[in-house]
């Protein structure tokens, strides 16, 4: 299956020389990047303009010399302040067995973590939104970092602080320190005051972006390095080189590799682990597997079908010795013979939230395969975990939810989408005429061929409307509290699908089923098209919900919300904190709407175009999901309503829905490539 892509994108490629580009993974090998690179060149594809990555000194290679040193002796003091390198370092890199021979060991970080419990000394490091500091964009742009607010801890200490003292530099603060390497490498002109304002308030430094660099290809190098990852010898280069090449393209496509592939991913939502802490990120779903409070290992349905695993089955994973007992969880479109494990997860020192939950995956992690690849061997241990997911279907049965068409489809039969567009009959009448109100008419579009399923607007809402977690019990159970959620289907083969995914939040119904069957009128609905909910009126009869045809509506079982001090300071103190035993649901961030109006009637004007943005719509990194007033002509969310793509969720059951989706347009080439 995978040589049959592999000869269609190269047929493709070759059928559109000059409009294409190859590209590989980070994690990839220089050796993979070299001969993408090759390919590029010989397409003659535009050329690559590469950009220099500013990154921070050191490494793995930086790693491996203090190793050295400790294991030598020869260090005395070690300051850490790299974010737990006694977790995120290989397991067989020696880092905590060597670390203990340094006599004095002063770790600086956030949280006492698993670094900090090897270290005698530990100093609490303030939030990046506590302290001044500097930094820089991958283009290499330079930017002075301002803290927003006071250190929350008095204890607390920048990391500049701490380092200042060994230095000698006590006597400076960080805010001194900073403006002077700033005016030290601008030059110390007789204008720097002027200069740092502007920076401060511009927020980076003009001039420091680096100039883009013309790579150019070493043919030589780049077949040199082949020969030598083919383990074919060298010496024979002059002597037969075309067949060399040869016999290299054909070890390649024979030598296949034999049984199962291990392959370590950064987690999606804890990244290498330092969020393992944040409740918020690990209820989140993941947005392939919708798995929460955990991570599994992901097997293709062919590959669990071989080792005869399903669901929840634990099995023990084995490599060069080291092993782990985690989940399986398969998962259409993964590869055979590969399995997936994310790391970040199984903490020993993280907090109530992130303590002990999920597999440390950093387990099999070797300095010579830090992203996997060795050869595990897979046993079932006869045990079963339950895991917490919020999706566990993967197909749309046949239903028109999430929609996806060719171009050329749709350009040939623009009409298949007018019965999901044009008002039909309905179970209920509208509650008002929204349009010939004289009021704002809000409303919101999303289009499916922007999102990407990332989850930002998850997060997004959840913080701005105070949305509790309900913990992995609660998830379990179905009872997980998020307005928005983002469905995930998989279209065509399972073995290879397609993969779409879909926000779904309460879309406002004009004919709205919810407010018919209230018996004491919390859901009702306002003139400006606003399906409302009246927590005070609300006493928990979930009619509402049973009667929602999107499943939007969330009941608040317990009493969530935490009261102290500390955990208070993240709640929108614009939006209502609710009790338990009341609905809830997304409310168009009505409290951004109501705050936008204060400020139009202070000014004696309207509200604007662009004036409201939701919580989802700002955080969307492709601005997939649009909010505004329908009554404005010109409006982008009117123009996505009036759009030959745009259709109505369930449109047949007349609910009217103030959010449209826009459907999603590929063009995927022909089976077997084309």
């Amino acid at each position: 299956m995978q040589r049959a892509w592999v000869r269609g994108a190269a047929r493709d490629l070759l059928a559109h020389r000059g409009q294409g580009r190859v590209t590989v993974g980070a994690r990839q090998p220089p050796l993979v990047h070299e001969l993408a690179f090759a390919v590029d060149e010989a397409l003659g594809n535009p050329p690559r303009l590469l950009e220099p990555v500013a990154l921070p000194e050191g490494g793995p290679e930086a790693l491996n010399s203090l190793m050295v040193e400790l294991f030598a002796g020869r260090v005395d003091t070690l300051i850490i302040t790299a974010w737990n390198p006694a977790w995120t370092s290989a397991v067989d890199s020696g880092f905590t067995r060597y670390l203990e021979r340094a006599p004095f060991r002063l770790y600086h970080g956030l949280h006492e973590d698993e670094t900090a419990a090897l270290c005698p000394t530990f100093v609490p490091a303030t939030h990046p939104f506590e302290s001044w500091r500097d930094g820089r964009a991958p283009d290499g742009t330079a930017s002075v970092l301002q803290p927003l607010i006071a250190p929350l801890f008095p204890g607390a200490v920048p990391e500049v602080e701490l380092l200042a003292v060994f230095a000698g530099l006590e006597s400076q603060s960080p805010y001194e320190l900073l403006q002077s390497l700033w005016r030290e490498r601008s030059g110390a002109p007789p204008d720097f005051e002027a200069r740092w304002e502007t920076w401060l308030s511009d927020g980076v430094i003009p001039g420091t972006r680096a100039p883009p660099a013309r790579a150019v290809l070493d043919e030589a190098a780049v077949v040199q390095d082949a020969l030598d990852v083919a383990g074919l010898n060298p010496l024979r280069i002059v002597q037969d080189a075309p067949d060399l090449r040869a016999e290299a393209r054909a070890s390649h496509l024979t030598e296949a590799p034999q049984g199962l592939e291990l392959s370590l991913v950064l987690d999606s939502r804890l990244y290498d682990g330092r969020f393992a802490g944040n409740a918020w990120l690990q209820e989140l779903p993941d947005p392939v597997t919708k798995l929460t409070w955990d991570n599994a290992a992901l097997l293709s349905p062919a590959t669990a079908r071989a080792q005869g695993l399903e669901k929840g089955d634990v099995a023990r994973i084995e490599v060069l010795g080291q092993a782990v007992e985690v989940p399986v969880l398969v998962l259409p479109g993964q590869p055979d013979d590969t399995v997936t494990l994310a790391l970040g997860h199984g903490r020993e020192r993280v907090g109530p939230v992130g303590q002990g939950v999920g597999v440390n995956a950093y387990a099999l992690r070797f300095r010579d395969l830090p992203w996997g690849g060795g050869t595990p061997t897979l046993t079932r241990t006869g045990r079963h975990h339950a895991l917490a997911l919020t999706q566990e279907h993967w197909s749309m049965e046949g239903r028109q939810l999430a929609l996806q068409l060719t171009g050329a489809a749709f350009r040939a039969k623009p009409q298949t989408l007018q019965p999901l567009q044009e008002d039909g009959e309905r179970i209920y009448p509208p509650a008002s005429a929204p349009l010939v109100s004289e009021r704002h008419q809000w409303a919101m579009a999303i289009d499916l061929h922007r999102c990407t399923g990332c989850s930002a607007c998850m997060v997004a809402c959840q913080a701005e409307n105070n949305v509790p977690v309900v913990g992995r019990d609660g998830v379990l159970k179905s009872r997980e509290m998020h307005w928005l959620r983002i469905d995930r289907y998989f279209l065509g083969d399972p073995d290879a699908p397609g993969f779409i995914t879909q926000p779904v939040a309460c879309v406002h119904c004009e004919a709205a089923p919810c407010e018919y069957v209230c018996p004491v009128n919390a859901t009702v609905h306002s003139d400006e098209g606003l399906n409302q909910m009246v927590y005070n009126r609300c006493i928990g009869t979930r009619y509402c919900s049973n009667n929602c045809p999107y499943k939007v509506r969330r009941f608040n079982y317990l009493e969530y919300q935490q009261r102290e001090p500390l955990t208070r300071l993240r709640q929108n103190p614009d939006v209502t904190v609710r009790s338990r035993g009341v609905m809830e649901k997304c409310t168009y961030c009505v409290q951004r709407i109501e705050r936008a109006r204060a400020v139009a009637r202070s000014a004696h004007r309207d509200v604007r175009e662009g004036e409201v943005r939701t919580a989802c719509q700002q955080a969307c990194p492709t601005e997939a999901i649009t909010f505004g007033d329908l009554r404005a002509p010109e409006s982008r969310v009117r123009r996505e309503h009036e759009d030959p793509r745009h259709y109505k969720l369930l449109n047949t059951l007349g609910t009217r829905p103030r959010t449209v989706h826009l459907v999603r347009l590929k063009n995927p080439a022909p089976k077997g490539g084309a």
